[in-house]
């Protein structure tokens, strides 16, 4: 998201393992979020709750990005939104679902 925030779209790119496929469709999210913000960051005082994402080490967030592009995915022909609005799977992709599957079990995002 900091990548973003500042436009620095190329850097996010490249850490991400990006195709262009990805690419793409990372900016069409990225490009209005950037002129959004307009690098308008700042804090406010108080408390801030955070729902638990389980460990970092065991999030693997680059190693993540690195495996999906091993996997070739591409979000707009692997991703489709369904009637209940949740993302579904557009075409079949066993291997990288699989993947998907181990890695979100993984995190143990409830220890």
């Amino acid at each position: 998201m900091a990548d973003a925030i500042y436009g620095q779209f190329e850097k996010a790119a490249h850490a991400l393992h990006l195709n262009s496929a990805r690419q793409e469709h990372y900016l069409r999210w990225a490009r209005p979020y950037q002129r959004a913000v307009a690098k308008k960051i700042g804090n406010v005082p108080g408390r801030l709750y955070h729902l638990w994402h389980g460990s970092y080490e065991k999030r693997s967030y680059l190693d993540r990005h690195r495996l999906l592009a091993d996997f070739d995915f591409e979000p707009d022909a692997d991703l489709v939104i369904g009637s209940n609005g949740a993302w579904q799977w557009a075409r079949s992709r066993p291997e990288l679902e699989g993947f998907l599957a181990d890695y979100f079990i993984s995190r143990t995002e409830d220890d």
